[in-house]
């Protein structure tokens, strides 16, 4: 089954609605593919309305079906199946339907699986229910028999049945937008079984099989050796009793927060400690670590490293944010600084702030910052003058 030019209205909720959209949408280019019920009650549907469409009560009950009998209806006006009463489309012979002035399904319409027919209209309209039960064996483009085509560049109104009468504006004499080419489902159901056969195979057409010898991986990620004394975590500060390897900047002060525990309505909850750096007047103080004296042999040349860590800014004293919030500028980043044994200066970040490239960050929140680096030989050496890893960004008066 084709829906062909269908461009949805601005008659379409953001909840149920929006599914038979796509669904409809989906069949502009899949021919008789998959199941869909879809039902659609009690939905608020946000242009030109100030209530929600209701399923009728008059279809509770369907009258016998009968067929589609063109000679009932005025194809020049709206073609309306009344609430309650049933009609079977069995029109076999790919003859096309035109309803110049839409249709308006408010009780149920039936195309059975053997229907071989066009549907054009302006708009097709589903207060009561439609069905549609594809019963072709094979599924392919020779077997699209049931199409409807919505057409014009008019924008449509539509009247609701009489127990929606209060659905729609009262600026518009209680007509409901429906835009151009309209398919609307409003407080009506749609069932689409267009896959009767279960067990049907599906299958794709191959260009060329090539026959190759089992895929056998060998080159796998090895485990870096550790060296000896050293663990693979070579800084792994909790910070529950202390500063751990950080040290304070220059001018600057670095205190350890320690973590604390609270009990309320039986549930205690726990924060960790943590490190702050105060005081800063400059953007490149920051808690650092000295690689040199603090982990010695640990660090290898040519081997990659992870770091990561949780961080958050704040305005000592409090008042205007940071600029990192405001502009992302100035946001904190991890940069190793190292003087080799030729006093020749290495100057590079090793983490970036997440705030860096996804600003509007606010103070106050923690947030990870983390990166993936190397160190070479000339930066960790054991004859540097020195080499050390530093937090920096933040412009004076921001606390790390």
């Amino acid at each position: 089954m084709i829906w062909q030019d269908y461009q949805p209205g601005r008659f379409i909720s953001t909840t149920k609605m929006l599914v038979v959209v796509l669904l409809l949408t989906s069949l502009l280019s899949i021919e008789g593919l998959g199941t869909t019920t879809e039902a659609i009650r009690n939905i608020p549907v946000p242009f030109g309305v100030k209530g929600s469409f209701k399923s009728l009560s008059c279809n509770d009950v369907y009258s016998a079906c009968l067929p589609f009998n063109l000679t009932d209806f005025d194809l020049s006006k709206t073609a309306t199946i009344s609430c309650g009463t049933c009609r079977i489309l069995d029109i076999t012979d790919g003859s096309t339907i035109e309803f110049r002035g839409g249709l308006d399904i408010q009780g149920k319409l039936i195309i059975p699986g053997d229907a071989h027919v066009k549907i054009r209209a302006p708009i097709v309209l589903v207060q009561g229910e439609l069905e549609y039960i594809y019963t072709e064996p094979i599924i392919s483009p020779a077997n699209i028999k049931v199409r409807f085509e919505v057409y014009g560049n008019a924008e449509l109104n539509f009247t609701p049945h009489s127990e929606n009468n209060e659905t729609c504006r009262d600026d518009n004499a209680g007509a409901c937008e429906a835009g151009k080419k309209a398919i609307v489902v409003a407080g009506g159901k749609v069932t689409i079984d267009a896959w009767p056969d279960k067990s049907c195979p599906t299958w794709t057409n191959l260009m060329d099989v090539v026959e190759l010898p089992p895929l056998a991986t060998t080159n796998y990620p090895k485990p870096v050796a550790v060296p000896d004394g050293c663990e693979a975590k070579i800084i792994n500060h909790k910070f529950e009793t202390g500063r751990g390897f950080w040290r304070a900047s220059p001018g600057t002060t670095l205190v350890h927060v320690p973590g604390s525990s609270t009990t309320a309505n039986n549930v205690t909850y726990t924060t960790s400690g943590h490190i702050k750096s105060t005081n800063r007047m400059r953007p490149y103080q920051g808690p650092f670590i000295d690689l040199g004296t603090v982990l010695g042999e640990c660090i290898v040349p040519d081997k990659d490293y992870i770091f990561s860590a949780r961080v958050r800014l704040s305005r000592q004293g409090g008042g205007q944010p940071s600029r990192c919030f405001q502009m992302g500028e100035n946001c904190l980043k991890l940069r190793l600084q190292a003087m080799d044994v030729e006093d020749e200066l290495h100057f590079r970040h090793l983490a970036v702030d997440t705030a860096e490239s996804v600003q509007y960050i606010p103070d106050g929140v923690w947030r990870t910052i983390h990166g993936n680096f190397t160190f070479s030989e000339r930066e960790i050496s054991d004859n540097a003058t020195y080499n050390k890893i530093t937090f920096v960004g933040p412009e004076a008066g921001i606390d790390i």
